[in-house]
């Protein structure tokens, strides 16, 4: 994936991460991950330390910076466009070509059900 790995960084400096290795770490990911999955790489180390009550030492305003400066390296290929929401016409059509006896089937619309209501 990146080339800031674990089999890379002494083990000792594993925990609690530094700011320059957690830098490190993102920046090996610039302009081969969309923002969203290195924001969320990041947020998942943060809250893993917050978990196990792992000091936290990364300045948030540094690390916020980092991430802005990094969308400008985000491959076209990793964003897509917006698209509409799913509407209740939309469902009522997934509906109509499912076959709701196949297990399979029965559970995307469940799964597409429960989402849309959640967020409803």
């Amino acid at each position: 994936m990146s080339s800031v790995t674990s089999s890379n960084v002494p083990e000792s400096q594993h925990t609690p991460i530094t700011f320059i290795i957690l830098q490190a770490f993102i920046s090996t990911m610039a302009g081969a991950f969309s923002h969203t999955t290195i924001s969320n790489y990041m947020y998942g180390i943060q809250a893993w330390h917050i978990h196990h009550s792992i000091p936290w030492n990364a300045p948030l305003i540094d690390l916020h910076t980092l991430l802005n400066a990094m969308r400008h390296l985000v491959p076209i290929s990793s964003t897509r466009p917006r698209h509409e929401p799913y509407m209740v016409a939309t469902i009522v059509s997934l509906h109509a070509h499912l076959d709701l006896s196949s297990p399979a089937n029965a559970t995307i619309f469940t799964c597409l059900m429960m989402a849309f209501y959640s967020i409803a």
